[in-house]
């Protein structure tokens, strides 16, 4: 029939009302009907057959050719920074830096996520030897960057107090301190530990050092050494 209409007399109760029309995808829907009491239906909008509703999607790009190119370099440099044990230092040339270099050029990368998990991973058990060794300079140093890279992980932030109120214990016992730190650097130093192991070499210790006391000749001069010897 002819649109807008009003019908009358229509028992109370629940009934199914139908809307068709030729070429359109009819409409179904159960209305009630109570009595003495006038119903307004609201307006109905059919669809064409063979049309769809309008929706607008955006379709992801992935990166381009040159982009490909240049994530296949990074990849190759993050594996060889991470077989080296270079995780997040130095930071112009560690796996951390290229997988973010990654990230920025592909957001959902999935070598660089995988990447950046097993960093933070050997990280946190480096971080945890220290803390066993009560190497807590080290321990504090670790706990730190790995706060700034996996800030959601809950185990962090204690561990990071923990270290950092024995680095304070450490401070106030500093002459202690620093002795015992001198003799632990001069013993890497003499056995060729200039740089590695990341937990123990004469490098590490004497920037601990110079934490406690900046301008250490001791610390400084071997750092001068270690430099004139091996490349940082």
């Amino acid at each position: 029939g002819m649109t807008p209409t009003t019908q009358e007399n229509i028992e109370a109760g629940n009934h199914l009302l139908k809307v068709a029309k030729g070429g359109y995808k009819p409409i179904e829907k159960e209305i009630a009907i109570e009595a003495n009491k006038n119903l307004k239906l609201d307006i109905f909008q059919l669809e064409k057959i063979g049309e769809t509703a309008t929706t607008t999607t955006t379709t992801p790009q992935g990166p381009t050719e040159e982009q490909i190119a240049q994530i296949e370099d990074l990849r190759g440099k993050a594996d060889l920074a991470y077989s080296q044990k270079r995780y997040i230092e130095p930071q112009e040339d560690c796996a951390l830096t290229y997988c973010q270099q990654i990230l920025q050029l592909d957001a959902q990368n999935p070598f660089a996520l995988e990447m950046r998990q097993k960093i933070v991973d050997a990280v946190k058990e480096r971080a945890g030897k220290a803390a066993a060794a009560k190497n807590w300079f080290l321990a504090e140093k670790l706990y730190t960057q790995l706060v700034q890279i996996a800030p959601d992980d809950p185990e962090l932030p204690p561990a990071l107090e923990k270290a950092s109120a024995e680095v304070k214990l450490l401070q106030a016992k500093k002459t202690e301190t620093i002795k015992a730190l001198n003799k632990r650097a001069q013993s890497a130093f003499n056995e060729g530990r200039l740089v590695t192991p990341p937990e123990e070499n004469a490098f590490e210790l004497c920037s601990q050092i110079k934490r406690l006391e900046h301008t250490n000749k001791f610390a400084n001069g071997m750092i001068q050494r270690i430099r004139n010897q091996v490349p940082l």
